[in-house]
C-alpha cells in the first residue's frame, strides 16, 4: 500500500482551546492558550506468564483520565486567571477560615474543547475533556528586565475522560 501524500500534515500552532466551566463560574471562554497537550491515551495492563515463557502484557481496562497543562498568555484586566481562581475557590470552601469542604463532584467540573485546524483554520479534529476541573494555578512571575513580554499562566486540569473524533 502506498502512502498517499495528498494528505496535510497537522501543524502544532494550528489550535484553538475553549473551556466551558460549571455555570458558577461563568460562560464559555476561549483563551489566548499558547500550548496545550493533546491528552495521551493509555491501557492499564498486567503481565501473564505462561510454562515459563516470557511474560506478556494482557490488557484489562482503558486509562482514560489523566491531565493537562493549558499556557495561557494572560489579558491585562486578568479575566482568565479570575476564571480559574474562583473555580478553585469554589472547589474546596472555607466557610470559617478552619474547616473546608469539598462539593459534589457534578457541581464542579466543566468541559475544554481541543480543536486542530488546518491550514485555511476549519476545525479537522478534535479532543473533548469531559468531568475536567483546575487542579494547579502556577505562579506568574514578573521581571523589570523583560521589555514588552507578554504573561503567561500555566493552568493544569484534570479530566475524567475524552471523547476524540472529526469535524
Amino acid at each position: 500500500m502506498a502512502l498517499d501524500l495528498n494528505i496535510d500534515i497537522a501543524r502544532t500552532n494550528r489550535f484553538l482551546v475553549g473551556v466551558f466551566p460549571p455555570t458558577f463560574v461563568g460562560s464559555f471562554r476561549e483563551m489566548y492558550v499558547e500550548s496545550v497537550d493533546m491528552p495521551n491515551m493509555s491501557i492499564s495492563t498486567e503481565d501473564y506468564e505462561l510454562d515459563g515463557k516470557p511474560s506478556i502484557k494482557i490488557p484489562y481496562k482503558r486509562s482514560p483520565s489523566g491531565t493537562v497543562t493549558l499556557g495561557i498568555r494572560l489579558e491585562e484586566d486578568g479575566k482568565s486567571r479570575n476564571l480559574f481562581k474562583k473555580w478553585m475557590d469554589r472547589i474546596i470552601v472555607s466557610r470559617d477560615n478552619k474547616n473546608y469542604y469539598r462539593q459534589y463532584f457534578k457541581d464542579i467540573v466543566g468541559t475544554v474543547v481541543i480543536k486542530q485546524l488546518d491550514l485555511s483554520d476549519k476545525i479537522k479534529f478534535g479532543v473533548t475533556l469531559i468531568n475536567a476541573y483546575p487542579i494547579n494555578v502556577d505562579v506568574v512571575q514578573y521581571d523589570w528586565g523583560d521589555n514588552n513580554n507578554y504573561v503567561k499562566q500555566n493552568v493544569t486540569l484534570c479530566y475524567y475522560d475524552e471523547l476524540m473524533g472529526t469535524y
